[in-house]
């Protein structure tokens, strides 16, 4: 596939639990990032407090992603395709994949291709994933921020700073009712925006999340240009049964 592709590393859990390192995948499982890249511009002439909007959802069965400049590839299994003639032509045969690709256009992903595809050779190496609701960041001064909600528990999968004192926050909430056992397929992943606030981190109002039980794949951030301002955008990559999901935001 043409063009320049984004490089980092994507870090999943082995087996025995020891993180493991993916090479060549610019997303990160479970770490703590400081993003130095995306300056939220202060809002003229108020005092309003920066929000994490979601814009953007794609859920695929099987699906995988990839970023190729300011492209985004979204790829997803095809289980029957009906040709120009009426017949189906069932999964695996010729064009087992859809092929859709998104930009980033005044802070919104914009469809501007959808075709069908053989398998990805370039994708987000999603690994494991954390299936076991295993990641657990050691951060006190995060998890303070949440104490205001009674009866939460949480597990810290993900903390990414923004500069302005602003972090986003992705956790998995496991739910809480008398009498009832619940397993790490029961558990929701959760996003949330902080502040750093004298003496510590406060949450920020809009809090957006999966809702729907799934396990913690990794994250990632980009930028877009929106009414002459730049935005980070956070995206967030899990997996809900046998669907791929990213989940993605805006600082605005």
């Amino acid at each position: 596939m043409p063009g320049k592709y984004l490089a980092c590393c994507f870090m999943g859990l082995s087996a025995l639990g020891h993180p493991v390192l993916f090479a060549g995948r610019d997303a990160l499982l479970g770490a703590s990032q400081t993003d130095h890249r995306n300056e939220p511009r202060t809002k003229t002439g108020s005092n309003l407090r920066w929000t994490l909007y979601g814009q953007g959802y794609f859920s695929r069965r099987h699906g995988m992603f990839f970023l190729e400049n300011d492209h985004l590839h979204v790829y997803g299994e095809v289980t029957a395709v009906a040709d120009t003639t009426g017949k189906v032509e069932l999964q695996g045969q010729r064009w087992p994949y859809s092929h859709e690709i998104y930009d980033l256009i005044n802070g919104k992903w914009e469809k501007k291709l959808e075709e069908l595809s053989q398998r990805p050779v370039h994708y987000l190496d999603f690994g494991p994933c954390d299936a076991r609701d295993e990641i657990d960041l050691k951060r006190p001064d995060i998890a303070q921020a949440f104490r205001p909600w009674p009866g939460t528990t949480m597990k810290i999968k993900n903390v990414t700073e923004f500069p302005g004192g602003y972090a986003a926050v992705v956790y998995s909430e496991i739910p809480r009712a008398e009498g009832v056992s619940y397993g790490p397929e029961d558990r929701t992943i959760q996003v949330a925006l902080l502040v750093r606030k004298e003496p510590g981190w406060r949450l920020v109002d809009g809090i957006e999340g999966t809702m729907q039980p799934g396990h913690f794949c990794g994250t990632k951030t980009v930028s877009a240009a929106e009414d002459g301002a730049v935005h980070p955008v956070y995206l967030v990559f899990s997996m809900q049964g046998d669907f791929s999901v990213l989940n993605s935001y805006i600082l605005d």
